[in-house]
């Protein structure tokens, strides 16, 4: 029958968590991944509850003397908590991400998510896990990495007039708090690859490659 027969082409599908801060260069890694194998890519950016349905922002208390820059006045609702995305549609998106691959005889999927360990559902699909520390970098560099990037079709935040001084206070007081409170790192498993962040992109790619070809990761 034709269920047989797509069922005999099915293939085993390996399902790979990123996670890490903003910043670290989940996306980067995980485009180069893509590129290399063929993956499938779920990003946890792309399931955002819309601003009305998100937990509400007011960054004005980080700026006492009412001089925030204006590239903030938008940013009103709270996207590095776990309430900020849909979690029921994002787990659907990595459900249909490995039963299509699997039909189509592509062996990986890339589950990508600074708040991914926010979620038992998700965690429990993953077959490995690959985390990008950035504990061996100075905070400075990753404040200016982030300030100088664009992300989601936005501009930089250099390029939007915010100056580095307002953007690490931005960072310090809002991101990296959000980060220390809701990354859920101890739910990591203890067969983790950890990865340095501060690798050249080559050489990060290749050792994320290695990582997950090698049984004795798993």
């Amino acid at each position: 029958s034709r269920t047989r027969s797509v069922l005999q082409l099915m293939v085993k599908v390996q399902v790979v968590g990123v996670v890490g801060c903003t910043g670290t260069g989940k996306t980067t890694l995980c485009e180069r991944i893509e590129d290399a194998s063929g993956a499938v890519l779920v990003s946890g950016d792309s399931f955002f509850l819309p601003p009305d349905l998100a937990p509400s922002l007011d960054l004005r208390k980080l700026w006492e003397d009412g001089d925030m820059p204006s590239a903030f006045e938008k940013k009103t609702a709270d996207t590095n908590v776990p309430q900020s995305i849909d979690w029921q549609g994002f787990d659907h998106a990595v459900e249909t991400a490995i039963e299509s691959c699997s039909v189509a005889g592509k062996r990986l999927v890339l589950v990508e998510s600074f708040l991914l360990c926010s979620s038992q559902t998700i965690l429990e699909r993953l077959d490995k896990v690959l985390f990008l520390d950035h504990r061996s970098i100075s905070p400075e560099i990753l404040i200016r990495r982030k300030w100088e990037r664009s992300h989601l079709g936005k501009s930089s935040y250099k390029d939007r007039g915010v100056s580095l001084e307002d953007y690490t206070r931005y960072w310090n007081e809002y991101v990296q708090k959000r980060y220390e409170e809701h990354s859920c790192l101890c739910r990591l498993p203890p067969e983790t690859v950890v990865l340095d962040c501060t690798l050249p992109e080559e050489e990060l790619t290749c050792r994320a490659l290695a990582a997950l070809c090698d049984p004795e990761s798993a």
